[in-house]
């Protein structure tokens, strides 16, 4: 039998080693409870890393809930409020992980917003509002820990990865127009910076995500039960995602030095739904 192991420089690395997060300091943007940001914390969290989360001064209160889980796996949590459309709020967030863990290793860029509206009644200022929180909010962020970062050294381990969507590459049923110019923006934003960090041992990805159900964003589909049987007939697996399990894997592959050689890139996690 041939043994599970790889080997690394010099030395014979277990398969299940290289998935190990223990000693790793994680921050979770968009985190607070009922959102992929929750599911990602926590997936982080059950993989061994000490997890940072974050998310608006108005969603505090569903926040804690997140941290509270992490707690509960990690038995430590910290948790603080920023708006990652706003420069000096980015910065001082950081500043406060660095503060609390010393380091930051890996970035799960998960922050944004949703507007489901005809691009025809869709005014100037919420175009702008959707690109500054996803796209311009997304390149804050990741500049920021960038620095955080490259000023730490000991360049290698180091993880980005942001949340782009399905709808990166194609558009749905639905009227999203800002949404998926954002996301789609992501995406190529993503391959940028994978190749700009790569000297400094950053891995930059990006997880593109079906239609996850229920969901913050998604939750409001329920009283369009037709809309849900379309998007789940939509997808190879015939079914939507399930925010409870569905996106743990690919957090933690992303996340560990079983990606080491995985850098940007978009990876689908769809049922299928972008490859036919």
């Amino acid at each position: 039998m041939v043994p599970s192991e790889t080997t690394v420089g010099n030395r014979n690395v277990n398969v299940m080693e290289l998935f190990d997060l223990k000693g790793k300091i994680a921050l979770v943007t968009g985190a607070s409870y009922g959102g992929l940001g929750y599911y990602s914390a926590e997936a982080l969290a059950e993989a061994g890393a000490e997890v940072s989360v974050c998310d608006l001064p108005t969603r505090l209160n569903d926040l804690k809930i997140t941290a509270n889980r992490v707690k509960e796996i990690r038995g430590r949590s910290h948790f603080f409020d920023m708006d990652v459309a706003n420069p000096v709020s980015v910065a001082k967030g950081i500043e406060k992980v660095e503060k609390e863990f010393g380091k930051i290793d890996i970035l799960l860029n998960n922050a944004g917003v949703m507007l489901r509206k005809p691009s025809l009644e869709t005014s100037l200022e919420e175009w702008e509002n959707v690109i500054r929180i996803n796209l311009t909010g997304t390149w804050l962020v990741d500049n920021e820990v960038a620095r955080s970062m490259i000023k730490q050294g000991n360049f290698e381990g180091r993880r980005i990865i942001n949340v782009s969507s399905g709808y990166a590459t194609m558009v749905g049923p639905l009227p999203e127009a800002a949404y998926v110019a954002s996301k789609a923006g992501i995406a190529n934003l993503t391959r940028d910076l994978a190749m700009e960090w790569a000297k400094f041992g950053i891995n930059v990805n990006a997880i593109a995500p079906g239609v996850f159900y229920p969901t913050n964003m998604t939750r409001p589909l329920a009283n369009d039960p037709e809309m849900l049987k379309f998007m789940s007939n939509r997808t190879m697996k015939k079914r939507l995602g399930d925010p409870k399990k569905d996106l743990k894997g690919i957090v933690v592959f992303l996340a560990s030095d079983a990606s080491e050689y995985v850098t940007g890139q978009i990876i689908y996690v769809d049922g299928g739904w972008n490859a036919w």
